[in-house]
């Protein structure tokens, strides 16, 4: 006993062989403090050890045996409300276990040990008594399930993890209005996903802040693969499809104005592969949804027919092409539906007929070679008139070159110039010539060598018509 008269220890014994022992001891101001019973059985000690509180609350309950923990462990707050709750073997945590969160009776986690580890389902919560998280271990090591939840239930994360190692892993992210904001998923068949190897496949998911879709991705080892979807206060501006980080497959853009697409035609409708355009690819007006241009690639490059539309969808142009370069008859219309051109290429060259229009009306038709002008080529003004017809060759004038009168009737050519080219240069002999009709006749006539004027030049006059013309003057052409 103490000196208050208390117990301080007491023993049992049988024939002087201790059977039993009782520790104890007090707080200054005389409460109980501990208590630890010890039984003694074939050179075992089997012990229960108790702590109090001051005020006499329980503070701990410990079972060992032979000075090592054996059995339940409890921890107790001043009020009497459970702390911590285990079970041992040989001082080593084996069996269900639960925690409670300070000066309350929530629970804070429970789950089992096995010799000293982790095993099976592990629970955390929040201190509002929604779950945290349920993680599934196999001897210490993450294996199976784990799932994450905010303070208001909903699921943050839930990862899959094979012998230790994060084979999946999906993630939730609200903001501070609760909004979700964005969901990713990804997954590996081997590896470790948690030290930082790449994703074999991942999805990526966001949202705005007023919770509509934003954006959407799938990838592979770190590159877009698969479908890509983007949006604008959840209108979808965009789809499409990728493959090792190119695009390839379908791409389509979508027009957005003031909340809501136009009709909801696209802008854009083009196919891919290996990041380049490759088939079909349709473009439309954002304004009135019609068709503006429908062409073909291959590998990035205009192949086969293309097509391009007024704003109306009426046609602008039409043509051909082979590995990007323009082939074959290529044609154009103005926006009343009137032909604006015809020109025909060879490899991105003219190469072929020629016309040129105005408001449909032709104003200049002939051929090219190789790129250059050839052959006869003939103009015309506004009223169908022929206004001249030239002869080229290589790209210059070569050849006959004849210049007419306008006099409003196209049935009607009157020569106002007459004569020849060579190599682009004036050669040969050039004629002039005045009146319409009956009334025409000539007025001068030179002669031209490689654009050098030769010889005399000779003017005439006639006054009662073409059958009297005559010389009115010579002159002498200076340094001939």
């Amino acid at each position: 006993f103490n000196e208050a008269g208390q117990p301080t220890w007491m023993a049992r014994y049988s024939l002087a062989v201790l059977l039993e022992r009782t520790f104890y001891s007090y707080y200054v101001g005389g409460a109980k403090y501990s208590e630890t019973h010890t039984g003694f059985s074939g050179g075992n000690r089997t012990s229960v050890e108790r702590n109090w509180h001051e005020n006499g609350q329980l503070q701990r309950l410990q079972h060992t045996f032979n000075g090592l923990s054996n059995g339940l462990y409890q921890e107790f707050d001043a009020q009497g409300r459970p702390v911590s709750e285990f079970t041992y073997v040989m001082n080593s945590a084996h069996g269900p276990f639960r925690t409670w969160f300070p000066d309350t009776t929530q629970l804070r986690s429970e789950g089992a040990y096995l010799d000293d580890q982790l095993d099976g389902l592990h629970t955390e919560y929040h201190a509002n008594g929604k779950v945290k998280s349920r993680i599934t271990y196999a001897q210490g090591i993450e294996d199976g399930q784990a799932t994450t939840y905010d303070e208001a239930g909903r699921l943050r994360s839930n990862r899959t993890y094979v012998d230790g190692k994060l084979r999946r892993n999906e993630d939730w992210w609200y903001d501070e209005s609760g909004t979700l904001r964005s969901h990713n998923v990804r997954t590996r068949s081997n590896g470790d996903l948690g030290r930082g190897d790449v994703a074999e496949t991942e999805l990526q998911e966001q949202w705005d802040a007023e919770g509509r879709l934003a954006r959407y991705e799938e990838s592979e080892f770190g590159r877009l693969h698969g479908e890509t979807r983007e949006y604008q206060e959840g209108i979808l501006l965009s789809r499409c499809q990728y493959a090792n980080g190119l695009l390839d497959g379908r791409y389509e853009q979508f027009y957005w104005e003031d909340g809501s697409p136009f009709n909801g035609n696209p802008v854009s409708d083009r196919l891919f592969k290996e990041g380049k355009r490759d088939g079909l690819s349709l473009i439309y007006d954002h304004e009135t949804g019609n068709l503006r241009e429908r062409t073909h690639y291959r590998r990035d490059l205009r192949h086969g027919r293309s097509e391009l539309f007024h704003a109306d969808g009426t046609p602008q142009s039409s043509g051909d092409y082979i590995d990007g370069k323009k082939n074959g008859l290529h044609s154009s219309w103005d926006g009343n539906g009137d032909p604006a051109r015809l020109a025909t290429y060879v490899d991105d060259v003219l190469h072929g007929p020629w016309s040129d229009y105005y408001e449909g009306v032709l104003r200049e038709t002939g051929e090219y070679a190789d790129g250059q002008k050839t052959g006869t080529w003939r103009f015309y003004n506004q009223l169908s008139e022929l206004v001249s017809r030239e002869d080229y060759k290589a790209g210059f004038r070569d050849g006959h070159y004849e210049t007419y009168f306008s006099d409003g009737n196209p049935a009607t050519t009157d020569l106002s110039t007459r004569g020849s080219y060579a190599r682009g240069l004036q050669d040969g002999e050039w004629e002039t010539f005045a009146g319409q009709g009956s009334d025409h006749y000539r007025t001068s006539r030179s002669q031209w060598r490689l654009g050098v004027e030769i010889g005399p030049r000779r003017s005439y006059s006639s006054t009662t018509g073409p059958s009297t013309m005559r010389p009115l003057v010579t002159e002498l052409v200076e340094g001939t």
